[in-house]
């Protein structure tokens, strides 16, 4: 039988499954017949949702955290859902969202206005197979700037919370 010298899989078979040591032994052998088994862990499987969202109807320029970042919990994003509806006299306008992603500050979302139109603009940015993990402990902040007339933002987050950041 084969010795298991992996101390990290030893602790995972005694928290796995709650061994009790002061009544069974850990096992440092496996069996002569090994079955190959695949086994999906529910913590790794990650469903998005509605994380965070704002809906901003103002006459002037906005910077405001959409989400406040937590000690030990990262973000993924895994989509952005927006809608922008401005008038005939808003002037040159540009709509982001900044986030810090590995130590830097990054735009995941930026769109912008040249002229005196009225505009709407709807859409869902999907980051797919490629989320984008916002660093622990970090803010996600959204701006909107603009110099005069009306505007009204509306801002989803998708994703989902990651406690153990090794995950």
């Amino acid at each position: 039988m084969a010795q298991i010298h992996n101390s990290d899989l030893s602790r995972e078979i005694v928290t796995g499954i709650k061994l009790q040591q002061n009544v069974d032994s850990i096992p440092s052998q496996l069996a002569d017949k090994v079955v190959p088994v695949m086994e999906v862990n529910p913590k790794l499987l990650k469903n998005s949702y509605p994380l965070a969202s704002i809906v901003n109807r103002t006459a002037s320029s906005n910077n405001l955290v959409i989400y406040s970042g937590r000690a030990g919990i990262s973000v993924v994003i895994t989509g952005i859902g927006y809608s922008i509806h401005e008038d005939a006299t808003c002037d040159n306008t540009t709509t982001q969202i900044n986030a810090t992603i590995d130590g830097n500050v990054k735009t995941p979302l930026y769109l912008s206005k040249l002229s005196l139109t009225a505009i709407e603009r709807n859409g869902f940015l999907d980051f797919g197979e490629h989320p984008l993990r916002i660093d622990v402990g970090t803010d996600i902040r959204y701006s909107h700037v603009f110099t005069i007339a009306n505007s009204s933002v509306t801002l989803i987050l998708y994703g989902y919370f990651v406690e153990n950041t090794n995950a």
